[in-house]
């Protein structure tokens, strides 16, 4: 399908490649020309990608990327990782990890031209979202100043001149009842954090005296229940910033918050096996590149998350294609806006316990302060108590913080039999006491 004399009704088309994963491309050619300025630079600098590329043949910038394979978590974190380290030289850095998609966790490493090319895709996000002059924008987040710092900076560039950084503890009624003595009139939260506050950041202001008039969420997908809850207390717009940690955020929802728009010509978006859910959407692993990042950038990366993608036009009327995420191909679970997986906590364990080849975790419930993880392990282990414990909080790093704050609580059970059920019984539980 050409992005050519596309009908208005569109904002781009999706492209299949001869993987069996396609590519979504604007309708006036940017995402070609981009694209091909970035497999140049690549076959320039990337050993990596060079001898993929030299697979690929000739063709449009397009039709090559639809002949890579996929780059994996074990990609960016084995070669790409060490072409990045090399390539810094002398110059000033900064590191990422991405949160808890493994026990070893995924390290991107960032210049300033990295952080200046999110930036201005923030910025847009935020434009996009009316925060502007006048704005007093409050970041709320578990230990997280530095990116806080970043958001800082996005914001000041469209005329915010107020900013506070909200810090969250165990204890976090004192902070919603620091939040609503600031008067913000945008918030910048995850998902989980505000839920976890109970009805204390829903109860702040009496109905209809909120100063808050945007809610940015980030980090984690957004329930419709809690979406509703939060636009009714604070009688403000809800919108989601979403991406990655290798990549950076690129969408975000409009107006309509009917799904998260972006920009195809600066990240290229892919899908992994895809299905059609209409002629103009589609859904499948998300696949991205990175034509902004200088650093450590990526071609077709498989990010784990399911989305589904329209080039439909919106009702908004921005002509740009939208997304919407559906969660995780793992099995992944958040508490106060870090993310964790199964495989994550069971190789952490086989630190221990190298012949582990199960284990049973109970989850919450997250009302419950600190939210308590019980990992049930067989009997056998039990004089290795200690060391596993140590294991769980020492080697997740996301884990140790949450519990040196107070978050969450790692309790060890020890049974002769794991409550596994079957082969294919569920191996992550959560606590059935919500309602």
């Amino acid at each position: 399908m050409s992005s050519d004399n596309l009908p208005a009704k569109r904002t781009g088309a999706f492209v299949a490649g001869d993987r069996g994963h396609m590519t979504v491309i604007d309708r006036d050619g940017r995402t070609e020309a981009r694209l091909r300025q970035f497999l140049d630079r690549l076959d320039a600098e990337s050993p990596f990608y060079r001898a993929r590329l030299a697979e690929c043949g000739t063709g449009t910038a397009i039709e090559r990327l639809g002949r890579l394979p996929p780059t994996s978590r074990a990609d960016y974190r084995g070669p790409l990782a060490a072409e990045a380290l090399a390539g810094l030289g002398r110059e000033c850095f900064v590191t990422d990890r991405s949160s808890g998609s493994t026990s070893r966790p995924v390290l991107r490493f960032c210049r300033g031209a990295d952080d200046l090319a999110e930036q201005a895709e923030t910025e847009r996000v935020f434009r996009r979202a009316g925060l502007g002059p006048g704005d007093h924008l409050v970041c709320i987040d578990v230990g997280a100043a530095a990116i806080s710092d970043f958001y800082q900076r996005a914001a000041r560039a469209l005329g915010v001149e107020r900013f506070t950084f909200l810090h969250l503890t165990e204890d976090d009624a004192p902070a919603w009842l620091a939040l609503q003595r600031l008067e913000p009139t945008a918030v910048l939260a995850i998902p989980s954090l505000i839920a976890r506050g109970g009805e204390r950041p829903l109860a702040l202001w009496p109905e209809g005296r909120s100063p808050v008039r945007i809610c940015i969420t980030v980090g984690e997908l957004l329930l419709p229940r809690q979406r509703t809850a939060i636009a009714h207390a604070w009688g403000c717009r809800v919108c989601t910033f979403f991406g990655t940690t290798e990549t950076g955020g690129f969408a975000s929802e409009c107006g309509t918050a009917d799904g998260c728009h972006f920009h195809p010509e600066s990240t290229v978006v892919g899908l992994a096996d895809p299905a059609w859910v209409d002629p103009l959407t589609a859904e499948g692993e998300l696949l991205l590149s990175t034509p902004d990042i200088r650093t450590q950038p990526v071609l077709n990366y498989r990010t784990g998350d399911r989305v589904r993608v329209s080039v439909g036009a919106c009702t908004c009327g921005e002509r740009t294609p939208r997304l919407w995420p559906l969660g995780r191909d793992t099995e992944t679970f958040v508490f106060a806006g870090e993310k964790f997986t199964y495989d994550a906590f069971l190789e952490a364990l086989r630190v221990v316990a190298p012949t582990l080849d199960a284990c049973s975790i109970l989850v919450g419930p997250t009302t419950q302060r600190p939210v308590r993880l019980t990992f049930h392990l067989p009997e056998k282990l039990r004089r290795h108590e200690k060391a596993l414990r140590a294991a769980l909080t020492n080697g997740i790093f996301e884990l140790d913080a949450l519990c040196r704050y107070g978050m969450v609580e790692v309790q060890l059970a020890f049974r002769g039999r794991l409550p596994l059920g079957n082969r294919k019984g569920i191996r992550l539980a959560r606590a059935r006491t919500e309602r």
